[in-house]
């Protein structure tokens, strides 16, 4: 199983467990466990259970103290047509409101590990940036629009506009540190070198990075990565 997926898991079930446990702590503050109507927010699409989901767990445990579970992508390179056109993009370009929701594209599907209904939304008014959010299936038979408008109001962080700036701070809270990752990294190779594998490895590198080095990227772990959701 992914980590961050399990990491994540891990998290949000330690909030939604037994009322009777009380309280928990995140940083210097006392953080009161979830109930009916709080919100989670995972970062990711609604596959769970398998090798690419969240813990199954989490979905139930949400669905028994009726908290609003959703999933938010920052991007779906699933969501094309047969011509390989971008959907997201497409409706972006056609809608004229300045906060929408289109929902449902696909309707969740458990047999696919697919828990949610997917869905677009745009979330602030000065910003361009639409988002894949699935909305789990429990949550489908009320008003949509309604469920998701508490959103808009953490969309208006200037670091993150039109992102819900929760989870752009998990993301910046989670991220290592440049040196961590320079550490590493030189970890790595002083281990390939024992190995007799750095050289080799390193003209491959070289004949396949360059376009990265234009764009200003010049160590692997700065490379984007993309998840297929």
């Amino acid at each position: 199983m992914d980590q961050r997926l399990q990491l994540e898991s891990e998290m949000a079930l330690k909030f939604l467990h037994e009322e009777s446990e009380g309280s928990a702590s995140i940083g210097s503050k006392a953080f009161v466990g979830l109930s009916e109507g709080d919100y989670i927010l995972l970062d990711g699409a609604s596959f769970f259970g398998g090798k690419r989901g969240f813990y199954t767990l989490l979905y139930e445990e949400a669905l028994r103290k009726k908290v609003n579970l959703l999933a938010i992508s920052k991007q779906s390179s699933t969501l094309v047509d047969e011509k390989g056109r971008d959907f997201m993009a497409a409706t972006s370009m056609l809608a004229h409101y300045p906060t929408w929701l289109y929902h449902p594209i696909r309707q969740a599907n458990k047999d696919k590990h697919l828990y949610g209904d997917v869905s677009l939304v745009k979330l602030c008014q000065d910003s361009l940036r639409t988002f894949r959010c699935d909305i789990m299936e429990y949550l489908t038979n009320c008003e949509i629009s309604e469920l998701l408008s508490p959103l808009t109001a953490i969309s208006e962080d200037p670091r993150c506009l039109g992102y819900p700036v929760a989870l752009w701070l998990a993301h910046d809270f989670s991220s290592p540190s440049d040196s961590m990752l320079l550490h590493y990294h030189d970890q790595v190779e002083e281990t390939l070198v024992d190995g007799g594998l750095l050289d080799v490895l390193r003209l491959e590198e070289l004949s396949c990075n360059f376009p990265d080095e234009l764009h200003g990227v010049k160590h692997p772990f700065r490379w984007e990565r993309i998840e297929y959701v």
